[in-house]
C-alpha cells in the first residue's frame, strides 16, 4: 500500500490504523459509505421502529451491545445487514425475545429495498 498514490478508507476509525500499517497519513482520505435516502420511503408517520441499524455484521461494530441496550431500554430494534456475526446476533436477539416482549428483528441482507416492509 505504500506504493499507492492515495488510500481511501470508509471511516475515521481506519485512519488510526495508519501507524500499525506504517502508512503515510498524507495519502489517506476518508469517504464515508454512502446511503441513498431516495430509496427509503418517508417514515415520519411510522412508530414501529425505535432504532434501526444497517451495517456489516462484524464483531467490531458492537451490534451485540446495541441489542442488549435496546432490550434494557425496552426499544424496538431492527438490524439490517449480513456478515460473520449474523448467526450469533440472531441467537442473542432470540434470547432477549424469550425473556420479554422486547422486539429485535434481525433482517439480514436485503437485495431489493422495493420489497422491504416493516
Amino acid at each position: 500500500m505504500n506504493r499507492a498514490k492515495s488510500i481511501i478508507v470508509p471511516s475515521k476509525t481506519y485512519l488510526q490504523l495508519k501507524n500499525a500499517w506504517k502508512l503515510n497519513h498524507a495519502k489517506l482520505s476518508v469517504i464515508p459509505n454512502a446511503v441513498n435516502f431516495d430509496l427509503f420511503p418517508d417514515a415520519s408517520d411510522k412508530k414501529d421502529i425505535d432504532i434501526l441499524t444497517v451495517c456489516r455484521l462484524v464483531k467490531w461494530k458492537k451490534v451485540d451491545l446495541l441489542i442488549e441496550s435496546s432490550h434494557l431500554a425496552n426499544k424496538k430494534l431492527f438490524v439490517v445487514g449480513d456478515g460473520p456475526e449474523l448467526k450469533n446476533l440472531t441467537n442473542l436477539a432470540q434470547e432477549f425475545i424469550f425473556q420479554s416482549q422486547h422486539t429485535t428483528a434481525i433482517i439480514g441482507k436485503l437485495k431489493n429495498l422495493d420489497n422491504f416492509k416493516i
